[in-house]
């Protein structure tokens, strides 16, 4: 396969549940868009629960998915893009 801006991931939606942080410095934002306010960075192999997804999907070259509502193992809420996410027995890209 060949992706001229490189091969990137779908994921059009994040159901409820236990998911891990598939990348370092992840910024959990107070608003489901990427110019909002940075809450906190969340790490590498974190575990956080999906609340709800916001159903707002956005492109980040090379990927696409939506904004969900994540509540971290200390209580802070706010919003992490979902190609970010992945569940326990998803295949990590």
């Amino acid at each position: 396969m060949n992706c001229e801006l490189g091969c990137g991931e779908f994921i059009p939606i994040r159901f409820p549940g236990a998911y891990i942080v598939k990348e370092d410095s992840v910024s959990l934002q107070k608003e489901p868009r990427f110019l909002s306010h940075t809450i906190m960075k969340l790490s590498i192999n974190e575990k956080v629960r999906v609340l709800k997804d916001s159903g707002l999907i956005q492109e980040k070259t090379p990927d696409i998915a939506s904004w969900v509502l994540v509540e971290t193992s200390d209580g802070k809420k706010g919003y992490v893009f979902g190609v970010f996410l992945k569940s326990e027995d998803e295949y990590w890209r």
